[in-house]
């Protein structure tokens, strides 16, 4: 069999790399314009972040927009959320605000149980023996987070919620702040669609 001497090598395989300027929003209406979002990395609660917002800054800057949005998310959920024995369970973390005490206040009148706890310092049979009862006679149990990149701490939650046993688990999810793909969001709410046969049920600021 014979061959040409071409080669099948080309000559250049890629170019240089080409750089183009990054623009960046700055007149967004959240984002960039105060000293909470952070770029870079940032190891937060054992996680790692290329993106970060302190929550707590900012709470502070749009305490009265998340306000006026709690006031109307309870106008949405109507019948769902009242007269119900509500838990609301949050993560325990460094960067924690004071949202999950504003959705108690605003949504529930100060009368929810709120525990706060840390599923990753702590073993499942002492949230059971200490958290359990509480759980058990809560006709309504709401997860509760500043901010839900990857939800795995909301899984791992649910999962201690499942073990009390009454088979409960997480009925509603409010969140703070977002960071989750339409991927994860959209397991979420099947999630909790499965077990209450309901949808629509993880609702974020922003």
């Amino acid at each position: 069999m014979e061959t040409d001497k071409a080669s099948v090598t080309p000559l250049l395989i890629f170019g240089d790399p080409v750089k183009y300027p990054v623009e960046l929003n700055k007149d967004s209406e959240y984002l960039f314009k105060y000293d909470y979002y952070h770029y870079g990395h940032f190891r937060i609660d054992k996680k790692d972040n290329l993106h970060f917002i302190e929550p707590t800054i900012f709470l502070q800057k749009h305490e009265r927009e998340i306000q006026n949005w709690l006031k109307k998310k309870k106008a949405d959920l109507g019948p769902y959320i009242t007269e119900r024995k509500v838990c609301i369970i949050s993560p325990d973390g460094k960067y924690n605000s004071k949202f999950v005490h504003y959705v108690n206040e605003y949504l529930f009148r100060n009368t929810a149980n709120v525990i706060l706890y840390n599923a990753e310092s702590d073993y499942i049979s002492n949230f059971k023996e200490f958290y359990g009862d509480i759980l058990k006679n809560a006709s309504l149990v709401v997860y509760v987070d500043d901010q839900i990149s990857t939800a795995r701490t909301f899984y791992s939650i649910d999962q201690y919620i499942k073990s009390c046993g009454n088979e409960k688990r997480t009925d509603l999810i409010i969140c703070m702040l977002s960071r989750i793909t339409s991927v994860v969001y959209d397991e979420i709410e099947s999630t909790i669609g499965k077990i209450r046969n309901r949808r629509q049920k993880c609702s974020c600021f922003l």
